[in-house]
């Protein structure tokens, strides 16, 4: 398993495109932000959705495109025939919870130096806006990976996904300043909870709302039925074709 995990690893560095957007967007964002902005309440309340948005990125973007090309290139029925989807895939995921943890440290470092962030991390609150963002995002970036069968068409939902959550969320406006239609909308948006999660974990200025966390929690349970669903279909359509053949 362990070398599995190394081999994605190695894999994703030899992508250009996730190397930027993994590592060196999240840097030049944040430095141009830190020289434009500097220290203050901006930074203040712009770093967590920054931190929220970076991670998602990082899993909105890789996974259904790998998932797409596992099943483009015949990769996932090859490994079904000869050996374990499973072990594939929890190498693949393990590889992306590796570089996660990398980012996330890069980036609490570099806010820090650039924005000038003051931290005060509640550590359990930490912890749980961590595990609830790799949870709901590995949830969504799989269902998009099972419902597109190309990666050019998994990269376009994908970005789909991304804008509409980041546009409705909250991350760069506050909502208590926006439309009220807006703030109805954001209802809908996962990482506008996640991002209220993150601003308590590095501020611990406020308790985390239970109904939020029951949403992200319900969220969670809708998307875990809609894999459990696509994956039953997709074992029922490969049953069919091998009693065909």
């Amino acid at each position: 398993m362990k070398k599995i995990i190394l081999n994605f690893l190695k894999a994703d560095v030899r992508m250009p495109q996730l190397m930027f957007w993994d590592w060196m967007f999240p840097v030049i964002l944040i430095v141009v932000i830190g020289i434009f902005v500097g220290k203050g309440s901006l930074s203040t309340f712009l770093f967590p959705g920054f931190l929220a948005f970076f991670l998602m990125q990082s899993i909105i973007f890789s996974i259904p495109y790998r998932l797409a090309q596992f099943n483009e290139t015949g990769i996932l029925r090859f490994i079904r025939e000869k050996g374990s989807v499973g072990k594939l895939l929890f190498g693949f995921y393990g590889s992306r919870f590796f570089i996660i943890l990398i980012q996330m440290a890069i980036v609490l470092l570099v806010g820090k130096l650039a924005m000038k962030v003051e931290f005060t991390i509640n550590a359990p609150i930490f912890v749980l806006a961590f595990v609830m963002t790799l949870v709901v995002f590995f949830i969504i970036a799989t269902i998009i990976g099972m419902l597109t069968k190309t990666q050019n068409a998994a990269l376009g939902l994908s970005q789909a996904v991304y804008f509409v959550l980041i546009g409705v969320s909250g991350i760069v406006y506050p909502l208590d300043k926006s439309p009220a239609l807006l703030v109805a909308i954001s209802h809908i948006s996962p990482l506008r909870y996640i991002h209220e999660l993150w601003q308590i974990a590095l501020y611990n200025q406020a308790s985390v709302d239970g109904l939020h966390l029951l949403i992200l929690l319900a969220m969670s349970a809708i998307g875990g039925l809609i894999i459990f669903q696509l994956s039953k279909s997709r074992r029922d359509v490969a049953l069919e074709g091998c009693a065909q053949n």
